[in-house]
């Protein structure tokens, strides 16, 4: 894995949408131009695409590249928690 944090990253916080669902096969062109041009840093949150963004990055990254060779930087809302217990759900259904 590279050691520095690539200049540029690549956000899932906007992606391609046809039919009213997320682009895959758009995002996975989208992500294999970043990667061929030597990009290796992903960022999301939970709250992205209606919650539907690190689902997504699951299924164009981890799913298609080397786990050690990429870096995601993913942020969790703790200012819309309300519960002690709203992370754990979140945590437990994004798995």
């Amino acid at each position: 894995m590279k050691e520095d944090i690539d200049r540029f990253g690549f956000g899932f916080m906007r992606l391609p949408y046809r039919n009213g669902s997320i682009d895959l096969e758009k995002t996975n062109e989208m992500v294999d131009a970043y990667i061929r041009a030597g990009g290796r840093f992903f960022d999301t949150a939970y709250q992205y695409l209606g919650e539907k963004s690190e689902s997504t990055i699951r299924k164009c990254v981890v799913e298609r590249y080397p786990r050690d060779e990429i870096l995601i930087s993913d942020k969790m809302p703790v200012y819309t928690m309300k519960m002690s217990d709203d992370p754990y759900e979140i945590f437990e259904g994004a798995a």
